[in-house]
Protein backbone atom coordinates (compact mmCIF):
# COMPACT_ATOMS: atom_id res chain seq x y z
CA UNK A 1 0.00 0.00 0.00
CA UNK A 2 2.99 2.31 0.53
CA UNK A 3 3.64 2.59 -3.22
CA UNK A 4 0.28 4.35 -3.64
CA UNK A 5 1.47 7.42 -1.74
CA UNK A 6 -1.41 9.69 -0.79
CA UNK A 7 -3.77 8.26 -3.36
CA UNK A 8 -6.83 6.30 -2.31
CA UNK A 9 -6.82 2.75 -3.77
CA UNK A 10 -9.57 1.96 -6.23
CA UNK A 11 -12.28 -0.57 -5.41
CA UNK A 12 -10.67 -3.05 -7.82
CA UNK A 13 -7.31 -2.72 -6.03
CA UNK A 14 -8.93 -3.37 -2.65
CA UNK A 15 -10.75 -6.42 -4.03
CA UNK A 16 -7.50 -7.87 -5.38
CA UNK A 17 -5.79 -7.24 -2.05
CA UNK A 18 -8.54 -9.01 -0.11
CA UNK A 19 -8.71 -11.85 -2.63
CA UNK A 20 -5.01 -12.62 -2.96
CA UNK A 21 -3.78 -12.13 0.61
CA UNK A 22 -4.21 -15.27 2.67
CA UNK A 23 -3.79 -15.74 6.40
CA UNK A 24 -0.78 -13.41 6.36
CA UNK A 25 -3.17 -10.44 6.20
CA UNK A 26 -4.78 -11.45 9.49
CA UNK A 27 -1.32 -12.10 10.95
CA UNK A 28 -0.26 -8.56 10.07
CA UNK A 29 -3.39 -7.21 11.76
CA UNK A 30 -2.86 -9.30 14.90
CA UNK A 31 -1.11 -6.53 16.93
CA UNK A 32 -4.07 -4.23 16.24
CA UNK A 33 -6.51 -6.99 17.17
CA UNK A 34 -4.65 -7.62 20.43
CA UNK A 35 -4.82 -3.93 21.33
CA UNK A 36 -8.53 -3.84 20.55
CA UNK A 37 -9.12 -6.86 22.79
CA UNK A 38 -7.24 -5.18 25.64
CA UNK A 39 -9.17 -1.91 25.21
CA UNK A 40 -12.51 -3.72 25.12
CA UNK A 41 -11.65 -5.61 28.30
CA UNK A 42 -10.66 -2.35 30.03
CA UNK A 43 -13.85 -0.66 28.86
CA UNK A 44 -15.93 -3.53 30.19
CA UNK A 45 -14.15 -3.30 33.54
CA UNK A 46 -14.85 0.45 33.74
CA UNK A 47 -18.54 -0.09 32.97
CA UNK A 48 -18.92 -2.72 35.71
CA UNK A 49 -20.52 -1.56 38.96
CA UNK A 50 -17.92 -1.46 41.79
CA UNK A 51 -20.29 -3.11 44.26
CA UNK A 52 -21.11 -5.90 41.85
CA UNK A 53 -17.42 -6.44 41.11
CA UNK A 54 -16.77 -7.00 44.81
CA UNK A 55 -19.62 -9.45 45.28
CA UNK A 56 -19.09 -11.53 42.14
CA UNK A 57 -16.07 -13.50 41.03
CA UNK A 58 -13.91 -11.51 38.56
CA UNK A 59 -14.83 -13.58 35.53
CA UNK A 60 -14.90 -12.25 32.00
CA UNK A 61 -17.56 -13.76 29.77
CA UNK A 62 -16.31 -14.69 26.30
CA UNK A 63 -19.05 -15.81 23.90
CA UNK A 64 -17.92 -17.94 20.94
CA UNK A 65 -20.37 -18.39 18.10
CA UNK A 66 -20.49 -18.93 14.35
CA UNK A 67 -22.05 -16.87 11.57
CA UNK A 68 -22.51 -17.56 7.87
CA UNK A 69 -21.85 -14.86 5.27
CA UNK A 70 -24.89 -15.77 3.22
CA UNK A 71 -24.01 -14.11 -0.11
CA UNK A 72 -20.45 -15.48 -0.24
CA UNK A 73 -21.33 -18.62 -2.23
CA UNK A 74 -20.22 -19.06 -5.83
CA UNK A 75 -22.39 -21.46 -7.82
CA UNK A 76 -20.14 -21.46 -10.89
CA UNK A 77 -17.03 -22.48 -8.96
CA UNK A 78 -18.90 -24.68 -6.50
CA UNK A 79 -17.69 -22.59 -3.55
CA UNK A 80 -19.91 -22.83 -0.45
CA UNK A 81 -20.83 -19.95 1.83
CA UNK A 82 -18.10 -18.73 4.16
CA UNK A 83 -18.79 -19.56 7.82
CA UNK A 84 -16.90 -17.52 10.44
CA UNK A 85 -16.49 -18.52 14.09
CA UNK A 86 -15.92 -15.45 16.26
CA UNK A 87 -14.96 -14.78 19.88
CA UNK A 88 -16.55 -11.49 20.87
CA UNK A 89 -14.24 -10.45 23.71
CA UNK A 90 -10.94 -11.28 21.96
CA UNK A 91 -11.87 -9.99 18.50
CA UNK A 92 -10.66 -13.40 17.33
CA UNK A 93 -12.09 -15.34 14.43
CA UNK A 94 -11.38 -18.24 12.11
CA UNK A 95 -13.08 -19.49 8.97
CA UNK A 96 -14.61 -22.94 8.75
CA UNK A 97 -12.59 -25.05 6.24
CA UNK A 98 -14.37 -25.95 3.01
CA UNK A 99 -14.43 -29.64 3.95
CA UNK A 100 -14.81 -29.07 7.68
CA UNK A 101 -17.46 -27.86 10.08
CA UNK A 102 -17.85 -25.40 12.96
CA UNK A 103 -16.31 -27.86 15.39
CA UNK A 104 -13.12 -27.93 13.29
CA UNK A 105 -12.92 -24.15 13.41
CA UNK A 106 -13.51 -24.14 17.18
CA UNK A 107 -10.59 -26.50 17.72
CA UNK A 108 -8.38 -24.12 15.73
CA UNK A 109 -9.60 -20.92 17.40
CA UNK A 110 -9.62 -21.83 21.10
CA UNK A 111 -5.84 -22.44 21.47
CA UNK A 112 -5.24 -18.95 20.03
CA UNK A 113 -7.39 -17.20 22.67
CA UNK A 114 -6.48 -16.05 26.16
CA UNK A 115 -8.80 -18.31 28.19
CA UNK A 116 -7.44 -18.02 31.72
CA UNK A 117 -9.97 -16.49 34.10
CA UNK A 118 -12.73 -16.36 31.48
CA UNK A 119 -16.06 -18.10 31.13
CA UNK A 120 -16.23 -19.36 27.54
CA UNK A 121 -19.80 -20.00 26.40
CA UNK A 122 -20.41 -22.06 23.25
CA UNK A 123 -23.58 -23.42 21.71
CA UNK A 124 -24.32 -27.10 21.15
CA UNK A 125 -21.78 -27.40 18.30
CA UNK A 126 -18.98 -27.12 20.86
CA UNK A 127 -20.37 -29.63 23.37
CA UNK A 128 -17.42 -32.03 23.10
CA UNK A 129 -15.10 -33.41 25.75
CA UNK A 130 -11.95 -32.22 23.99
CA UNK A 131 -13.35 -28.67 23.78
CA UNK A 132 -14.11 -28.73 27.51
CA UNK A 133 -10.63 -30.12 28.28
CA UNK A 134 -8.95 -27.40 26.19
CA UNK A 135 -10.73 -24.62 28.08
CA UNK A 136 -10.23 -26.20 31.51
CA UNK A 137 -6.54 -26.92 30.86
CA UNK A 138 -5.98 -23.26 29.90
CA UNK A 139 -7.37 -22.09 33.25
CA UNK A 140 -10.79 -21.04 31.97
CA UNK A 141 -14.36 -22.08 32.67
CA UNK A 142 -16.63 -23.50 30.01
CA UNK A 143 -20.40 -23.20 29.64
CA UNK A 144 -21.57 -25.60 26.92
CA UNK A 145 -25.12 -25.99 25.64
CA UNK A 146 -26.43 -29.57 25.43
CA UNK A 147 -28.90 -30.54 22.71
CA UNK A 148 -29.86 -33.63 20.73
CA UNK A 149 -26.44 -33.84 19.11
CA UNK A 150 -25.40 -35.35 22.46
CA UNK A 151 -28.54 -37.45 22.79
CA UNK A 152 -27.39 -39.63 25.71
CA UNK A 153 -26.26 -36.68 27.81
CA UNK A 154 -29.36 -34.68 26.86
CA UNK A 155 -31.68 -37.52 27.90
CA UNK A 156 -29.82 -37.95 31.18
CA UNK A 157 -30.17 -34.26 32.00
CA UNK A 158 -33.87 -34.33 31.18
CA UNK A 159 -34.39 -37.33 33.46
CA UNK A 160 -32.48 -35.86 36.41
CA UNK A 161 -34.13 -32.46 36.28
CA UNK A 162 -37.54 -34.14 35.94
CA UNK A 163 -36.78 -36.03 39.15
CA UNK A 164 -35.73 -32.76 40.76
CA UNK A 165 -39.14 -31.27 39.91
CA UNK A 166 -40.90 -34.14 41.68
CA UNK A 167 -38.89 -34.07 44.90
CA UNK A 168 -37.12 -31.56 47.11
CA UNK A 169 -34.55 -34.04 48.41
CA UNK A 170 -31.91 -33.03 45.84
CA UNK A 171 -29.66 -30.08 46.68
CA UNK A 172 -30.01 -27.32 44.11
CA UNK A 173 -30.30 -23.58 43.61
CA UNK A 174 -32.97 -21.79 41.59
CA UNK A 175 -33.77 -18.25 40.53
CA UNK A 176 -36.47 -16.65 38.41
CA UNK A 177 -36.56 -13.38 36.47
CA UNK A 178 -39.48 -11.67 34.73
CA UNK A 179 -39.08 -9.03 32.02
CA UNK A 180 -41.84 -7.05 30.35
CA UNK A 181 -41.00 -5.02 27.24
CA UNK A 182 -42.17 -4.44 23.68
CA UNK A 183 -45.55 -6.05 24.32
CA UNK A 184 -44.16 -9.35 25.56
CA UNK A 185 -43.48 -10.97 28.92
CA UNK A 186 -40.47 -13.24 29.35
CA UNK A 187 -40.07 -15.43 32.41
CA UNK A 188 -36.79 -17.32 32.85
CA UNK A 189 -36.16 -19.92 35.52
CA UNK A 190 -32.56 -21.09 36.04
CA UNK A 191 -31.85 -24.21 38.11
CA UNK A 192 -28.42 -25.63 38.89
CA UNK A 193 -27.39 -28.79 40.73
CA UNK A 194 -24.20 -30.65 41.44
CA UNK A 195 -23.73 -34.38 41.89
CA UNK A 196 -27.37 -35.47 42.11
CA UNK A 197 -27.76 -39.22 41.39
CA UNK A 198 -24.14 -39.46 40.29
CA UNK A 199 -24.77 -37.49 37.10
CA UNK A 200 -21.34 -35.87 37.21
CA UNK A 201 -19.67 -39.25 37.77
CA UNK A 202 -21.44 -40.69 34.73
CA UNK A 203 -20.49 -37.79 32.44
CA UNK A 204 -16.88 -37.50 33.61
CA UNK A 205 -15.95 -40.31 36.03
CA UNK A 206 -12.41 -39.18 36.83
CA UNK A 207 -13.12 -35.41 36.80
CA UNK A 208 -9.56 -34.88 35.57
CA UNK A 209 -10.31 -33.90 32.00
CA UNK A 210 -13.40 -31.73 31.91
CA UNK A 211 -13.44 -30.92 35.66
CA UNK A 212 -17.25 -30.88 35.48
CA UNK A 213 -18.72 -28.78 38.29
CA UNK A 214 -22.49 -28.63 37.86
CA UNK A 215 -25.35 -28.90 35.37
CA UNK A 216 -27.80 -26.14 34.46
CA UNK A 217 -31.36 -25.93 33.17
CA UNK A 218 -32.97 -22.74 31.90
CA UNK A 219 -36.73 -22.68 31.25
CA UNK A 220 -37.80 -19.67 29.18
CA UNK A 221 -41.48 -18.79 28.81
CA UNK A 222 -42.41 -16.01 26.40
CA UNK A 223 -45.94 -14.63 26.31
CA UNK A 224 -47.11 -12.45 23.41
CA UNK A 225 -50.77 -11.50 22.97
CA UNK A 226 -51.92 -14.22 25.33
CA UNK A 227 -49.93 -16.98 23.65
CA UNK A 228 -47.08 -18.60 25.57
CA UNK A 229 -44.08 -20.38 24.02
CA UNK A 230 -41.86 -22.49 26.26
CA UNK A 231 -38.23 -23.48 25.65
CA UNK A 232 -36.00 -25.64 27.86
CA UNK A 233 -32.21 -25.46 27.53
CA UNK A 234 -29.53 -27.51 29.28
CA UNK A 235 -25.88 -26.69 29.95
CA UNK A 236 -22.82 -28.27 31.50
CA UNK A 237 -20.04 -26.26 33.12
CA UNK A 238 -16.94 -26.62 35.26
CA UNK A 239 -18.03 -23.66 37.39
CA UNK A 240 -18.74 -24.77 40.97
CA UNK A 241 -22.33 -25.14 42.15
CA UNK A 242 -21.59 -22.36 44.66
CA UNK A 243 -21.64 -19.93 41.72
CA UNK A 244 -25.37 -19.65 42.31
CA UNK A 245 -28.35 -19.76 39.98
CA UNK A 246 -28.61 -15.97 39.61
CA UNK A 247 -25.00 -15.60 38.44
CA UNK A 248 -25.33 -18.63 36.17
CA UNK A 249 -28.47 -17.17 34.58
CA UNK A 250 -26.54 -13.98 33.76
CA UNK A 251 -23.76 -16.00 32.11
CA UNK A 252 -26.26 -17.99 30.03
CA UNK A 253 -28.09 -14.85 28.98
CA UNK A 254 -24.80 -13.13 28.22
CA UNK A 255 -24.00 -15.66 25.50
CA UNK A 256 -26.93 -14.50 23.43
CA UNK A 257 -25.74 -10.91 23.54
CA UNK A 258 -23.26 -11.91 20.84
CA UNK A 259 -26.27 -12.19 18.51
CA UNK A 260 -27.35 -8.61 19.27
CA UNK A 261 -23.98 -6.90 19.66
CA UNK A 262 -22.14 -8.68 16.84
CA UNK A 263 -24.16 -10.74 14.38
CA UNK A 264 -27.21 -8.49 14.17
CA UNK A 265 -25.07 -5.35 13.84
CA UNK A 266 -23.00 -6.95 11.08
CA UNK A 267 -26.16 -7.83 9.18
CA UNK A 268 -28.12 -4.63 9.78
CA UNK A 269 -25.43 -1.92 9.85
CA UNK A 270 -22.63 -3.43 7.76
CA UNK A 271 -24.92 -5.42 5.41
CA UNK A 272 -22.57 -8.41 5.64
CA UNK A 273 -25.08 -10.95 4.29
CA UNK A 274 -25.46 -8.91 1.07
CA UNK A 275 -21.73 -8.69 0.31
CA UNK A 276 -20.83 -10.70 -2.82
CA UNK A 277 -17.05 -10.89 -2.27
CA UNK A 278 -16.42 -14.60 -2.67
CA UNK A 279 -13.24 -15.39 -4.65
CA UNK A 280 -9.99 -16.39 -3.01
CA UNK A 281 -9.66 -15.14 0.57
CA UNK A 282 -11.84 -12.06 0.02
CA UNK A 283 -14.85 -13.13 2.10
CA UNK A 284 -12.77 -14.14 5.12
CA UNK A 285 -10.50 -11.07 5.04
CA UNK A 286 -13.41 -8.69 4.61
CA UNK A 287 -15.21 -10.35 7.52
CA UNK A 288 -12.14 -9.72 9.70
CA UNK A 289 -12.00 -6.05 8.68
CA UNK A 290 -15.70 -5.60 9.48
CA UNK A 291 -15.22 -7.00 12.97
CA UNK A 292 -12.20 -4.77 13.59
CA UNK A 293 -14.19 -1.73 12.43
CA UNK A 294 -17.10 -2.72 14.66
CA UNK A 295 -14.80 -2.99 17.69
CA UNK A 296 -13.37 0.46 17.01
CA UNK A 297 -16.93 1.85 16.88
CA UNK A 298 -17.82 -0.02 20.08
CA UNK A 299 -14.90 1.61 21.87
CA UNK A 300 -15.93 5.05 20.62
CA UNK A 301 -19.44 4.39 21.84
CA UNK A 302 -18.38 3.19 25.29
CA UNK A 303 -15.84 5.93 25.97
CA UNK A 304 -17.17 9.04 24.20
CA UNK A 305 -20.67 8.69 22.72
CA UNK A 306 -22.65 6.21 24.87
CA UNK A 307 -26.01 7.49 23.60
CA UNK A 308 -25.17 7.22 19.91
CA UNK A 309 -26.01 4.14 17.84
CA UNK A 310 -23.36 2.17 15.96
CA UNK A 311 -25.04 3.16 12.68
CA UNK A 312 -24.70 6.88 13.41
CA UNK A 313 -21.15 6.46 14.68
CA UNK A 314 -20.19 4.65 11.50
CA UNK A 315 -21.52 7.52 9.34
CA UNK A 316 -19.79 10.11 11.52
CA UNK A 317 -16.41 8.36 11.31
CA UNK A 318 -16.80 7.82 7.56
CA UNK A 319 -17.26 11.58 7.09
CA UNK A 320 -14.42 12.46 9.46
CA UNK A 321 -11.85 9.68 10.14
CA UNK A 322 -10.11 11.97 12.66
CA UNK A 323 -12.85 10.93 15.10
CA UNK A 324 -10.78 7.77 15.67
CA UNK A 325 -7.83 9.72 17.08
CA UNK A 326 -9.06 9.65 20.74
CA UNK A 327 -9.20 5.83 20.60
CA UNK A 328 -5.75 5.53 19.06
CA UNK A 329 -4.39 7.75 21.87
CA UNK A 330 -5.60 5.39 24.63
Amino acid sequence: MGILGDRIPSAQTLRRLLRDRGSDLLAELQPLVARLARWLAEASAVDAEPAAAEEEAPWEACAVDGKTVRASFDTARGTPRTHIVSARLDCGQTAVPDKGNELTALRQLLPELELEGRVVSIDAAGCRKDIACTIAAAGGWYLLAVKDNESRLHAHLQRDFAYLDRTSAVAHDRCQTVERAHGRTERRTCTIMGGAHGILDEIDPDRRGTALGCVVRVVAERTVRGRTARAVRYYITNLPVTTGAARMADLVRGHWRVENSLHWVLDDTFQEDRCRLRTGHAARNMAALRRIALNFLTLLQQYFWPNMSIRRLRKMVARNPARLEPIMAL
